[in-house]
């Protein structure tokens, strides 16, 4: 009796130890399945077309706002270069970029003010030892920012590169210009992937891609499980699209016709 009823506790033990391990394997199951639906609902932030009637994960502003965030916390003096992503348009020369910069040599080093009753006028003078060095510091200056600007140019173009998916990056390889213009010049290959992004695939009439624009603009709708923050995100981007085809005043001359 009692070896059975030791045997009986063993047993009872045991089928304890067991249901905690398939509790425990249960508590797996449910651990990799939630970290499975977390990464497949994980989608890469890139620059992917525009297709009429699926909803885009990420506007264009949306890609190149993470972009430049990215450049700027990670390239060495990122910030020189995002002040121009974001305008899109680059310096002119390195004169610009040190002005832009507040990186202009010392003009009153061995120059002078002086001034005469009502008139006042420049000099040239000896410069002292103290402006010698400044000079020659401001100079190093310049061109250290420059030479780290253009080499954070070129590797910005290969990481916005990145953020293009196949289709996004076979529509800019097709452009008859990319060789020449697009390769290697970030400012101008983001301005030909806001072009790419919204307009028609292969472009055989002028008025193809103002037609598509004008149709987003008009049919732009906030979907069931759309967040509104979203939705207003869709609906600038498809106006800021139209305005930089058509500009500000495409309306005006319907306006000054209507009657009051």
């Amino acid at each position: 009796m009692s070896g059975r009823g030791r045997s009986g506790g063993h047993s009872g033990r045991g089928s304890g130890q067991g249901r905690s391990g398939r509790g425990h394997q249960r508590s797996n199951g449910k651990s990799n399945t939630n970290n499975t639906n977390k990464s497949s609902s994980t989608k890469e932030i890139e620059f992917t077309p525009f297709y009429a009637g699926k909803i885009q994960v990420a506007t264009y502003d949306t890609v190149k706002d993470h972009i430049i965030n990215t450049i700027q916390k990670t390239y060495r003096n990122g910030h020189d270069l995002t002040k121009v992503l974001v305008l899109e348009k680059d310096y002119d020369d390195k004169e610009q970029f040190c002005d832009k910069l507040g990186l202009a040599l010392l003009a009153q080093a061995g120059t002078e003010t002086v001034t005469q009753g009502d008139t006042t006028m420049t000099q040239q003078r000896e410069p002292t030892q103290y402006e010698l060095i400044e000079y020659k510091e401001a100079l190093r200056e310049q061109n250290d920012r420059w030479r780290i600007y253009l080499d954070n140019k070129h590797k910005s173009y290969a990481f916005i590169w990145s953020k293009c998916n196949k289709t996004m990056q076979s529509r800019i390889e097709t452009d008859s210009e990319f060789a020449t213009k697009v390769k290697d010049d970030p400012f101008e290959l983001l301005r030909r992937i806001k072009i790419k992004m919204y307009g028609p695939s292969k472009v055989k009439f002028a008025f193809l891609t103002l037609t598509d624009q004008l149709e987003q603009v008009l049919k732009v709708r906030q979907d069931d499980d759309e967040q509104l923050n979203d939705y207003v995100k869709r609906f600038k981007q498809a106006k800021d699209n139209i305005k930089g085809t058509i500009g500000t005043e495409f309306l005006k001359g319907f306006m000054e016709k209507t009657k009051e």
